[in-house]
């Protein structure tokens, strides 16, 4: 009899151990919108192309984030408004250096996924100031510009390094 009662505990021992990787109900799941195009940001040592995005109340408005994140499960494709839910993790920053996340981000579901019928060039940004160091760069326009800012700050979206043909 004890041998069933010991293998019967060890049974619900194992099976309570076990992690689930579904999220529950009781964890906050906020509402992110990404814009269908990334922008370049610096970082401590690098610049990167960084997602632009809204959460919960900024949705709508005309207040758009640029930042390095990366949220588990989503893969960003370039010319689609994404409308996600997700959850959002803070992270324990306390004994980290430079570029750090503060959070961490993991897809629930895709709410909508609408693509941009032109998704080339957005509105200018003529307050940013830019260097004038030489890196050309040819935008989605087939125009050059003298560099990534350059191009960023006229509106265009993406590009590639080096002059257009």
């Amino acid at each position: 009899m004890y041998p069933r009662l010991y293998f019967l505990f060890l049974l619900f021992s194992l099976s309570s151990c076990e992690q689930s990787s579904v999220i529950s109900a009781e964890e906050p799941i906020s509402t992110m919108r990404i814009d269908y195009y990334s922008s370049p940001c610096s970082r401590a040592f690098f610049v990167q192309n960084c997602l632009n995005f809204q959460i919960d109340n900024e949705i709508g408005s005309d207040q758009w984030r640029t930042q390095a994140i990366s949220i588990e499960g989503f893969e960003f494709n370039y010319g689609y408004i994404y409308d996600l839910e997700v959850k959002i993790t803070p992270i324990d920053i306390s004994n980290c250096a430079d570029d750090c996340p503060d959070n961490r981000y993991e897809l629930v579901r895709i709410v909508t996924k609408s693509k941009v019928d032109n998704p080339c060039v957005i509105a200018s940004n003529p307050d940013q100031a830019c260097t004038k160091e030489y890196m050309p760069v040819c935008g989605c326009n087939k125009r050059t510009y003298s560099n990534s800012c350059v191009a960023a700050v006229s509106g265009i979206t993406t590009w590639t390094l080096g002059a257009c043909d």
